[in-house]
């Protein structure tokens, strides 16, 4: 069953009670990682590879940030590309290995230090978990681990400000406007966005943000 929707704070959660939150985070995929893997392993995101991969070079190298499941990873495979998946839960991390083939790490975006070795980065619905003061340094990290003229797909929730939800996840949504600016001033040209309704169940009052972008050539 989704979990109930908190109501988003407009002020940012104090120091304190933020790593609180992140924490949280960190512990529901640890510890739900089996009924967060059957729960999103089998929804059909076919429209969003769709508008990606005709981007990323033939058979290229497809980074998956965030990996959770490994559901992408497969499908990113069973098309042709190279693809790693990189996500904090190491729970996920074996259970994505298992389930894609592909190789996988445990590690947290903020601390990438991958260096132009991907044509196409795959961030669905990870960076909202960060705190909005790291996304910038995210994306930064994001623009590194790309070739010059790689694409970046990602997903974030629409919205203003804060929230912890029911389930202790935190996150922070966005206004396509303050998304998209933050995506340009980490050297990215937007090619698209999008709102969409959420795959897992449209009945929910979830609106995503969708953002893919092409690192600018010349900007390494």
């Amino acid at each position: 069953m989704p979990h109930p929707i908190s109501k988003a704070s407009k002020v940012p959660l104090p120091r304190a009670e933020l790593r609180a939150a992140m924490s949280s985070t960190h512990r529901f995929y640890e510890d739900q990682a089996e009924e967060y893997f059957q729960r999103t392993v089998s929804a059909d995101l076919s429209h969003l590879y769709e508008q990606f991969l005709p981007h990323v070079a033939r058979g290229g190298r497809i980074l998956d940030v965030g990996c959770g499941s490994g559901r992408d990873l497969r499908a990113f495979m069973q098309k042709g590309f190279r693809a790693v998946g990189i996500d904090s839960s190491r729970a996920l991390v074996e259970l994505a290995r298992s389930f894609s083939g592909a190789e996988c790490v445990t590690g947290r975006i903020e601390e990438m230090v991958f260096d132009g070795q991907f044509d196409g980065v795959w961030a669905c619905a990870s960076l909202l978990h960060l705190p909005r003061s790291a996304i910038d340094d995210a994306l930064d990290r994001i623009h590194k681990a790309l070739v010059a003229g790689g694409v970046l797909f990602a997903s974030v929730q629409e919205g203003d400000g804060e929230r912890v939800a029911d389930d202790g996840r935190f996150y922070t949504l966005y206004k396509e406007a303050e998304f998209l600016a933050r995506v340009e001033a980490a050297k990215f040209d937007i090619l698209e966005s999008w709102i969409s309704k959420d795959v897992l169940d449209q009945l929910r009052p979830i609106r995503w943000l969708n953002v893919l972008a092409k690192a600018r050539i010349g900007h390494r």
